[in-house]
């Protein structure tokens, strides 16, 4: 059972790298609440915990790392926050699913770069503070569970506009056919930065409300307007 964090998720996930058997934290990426079943919505840095508790994550992960017996690599630690102390949820040999994008934004290094030079053997130099005091945020809305065909999309242009935006991309247009389904079917990205957590959740919201959907589903011929939030709701 996780502790209560809203309106933030009630995970974290440590980024590491480890090199010749020595493990080096590169930050604590902070979540937003699961849409159900279990599909992610997106993340930020740097996270909302305090000092006490992040050293508490950064010895938890370090010292499962260790117990793997892990030389070398990028690894990508997932952790549920309960009222009993951290957990581990799961731990990856890899780089975290728009976690290169938060480093280029927020260190501007590049993590698959820094992963290659571990993998021969090069000297590598890890970030070790952020370079401003900014929250720097990668949303990515998701697809229905349910299918369904996307008739027309709205809001790209003022999303655009919004001066915290930095990047947008859709990987969703009219015509697409969404197959639905439990997994984390990311429909866009949305890159930027704020000053602080409390304007992190107001652009959260407002790029929710700002992205409209136009859907049709299989079992009605009716088409349904929705918002970001909305559809990755169903």
């Amino acid at each position: 059972m996780g502790k209560v964090t809203a309106p933030f998720g009630d995970y974290v996930s440590v980024e590491s790298a480890v090199i010749n058997g020595v493990v080096e934290h590169i930050a604590i990426t902070g979540k937003m609440p699961l849409s159900h079943p279990f599909r992610e919505y997106g993340h930020f840095w740097p996270s909302t915990l305090g000092r006490d508790e992040q050293d508490e994550i950064y010895h938890l992960t370090t010292r499962s790392l260790q117990a793997l017996g892990i030389m070398s690599g990028l690894i990508h630690t997932e952790i549920k926050l309960t009222e009993n102390g951290p957990r581990i949820i799961e731990i990856n040999g890899r780089v975290g699913g728009g976690i290169n994008e938060m480093a280029k934004m927020s260190f501007n290094i590049s993590l698959f770069a820094v992963a290659a030079r571990i993998a021969m053997g090069q000297p590598v130099k890890l970030p070790q503070n952020y370079l401003s005091n900014d929250i720097f945020f990668n949303i990515s809305h998701i697809a229905p569970t349910q299918p369904c065909e996307i008739v027309t999309i709205t809001g790209e242009q003022e999303l655009n506009e919004i001066p915290a935006i930095s990047f947008y991309r859709s990987y969703i247009w009219p015509g697409s056919r969404l197959p639905g389904g439990t997994q984390t079917n990311e429909i866009n990205i949305i890159l930027g930065h704020v000053p602080d957590h409390n304007e992190f959740l107001n652009i959260y919201h407002l790029v929710g409300r700002t992205l409209r959907y136009q859907v049709r589903f299989p079992d009605n011929d009716n088409i349904v307007e929705l918002d970001a939030h909305q559809l990755g709701a169903l």
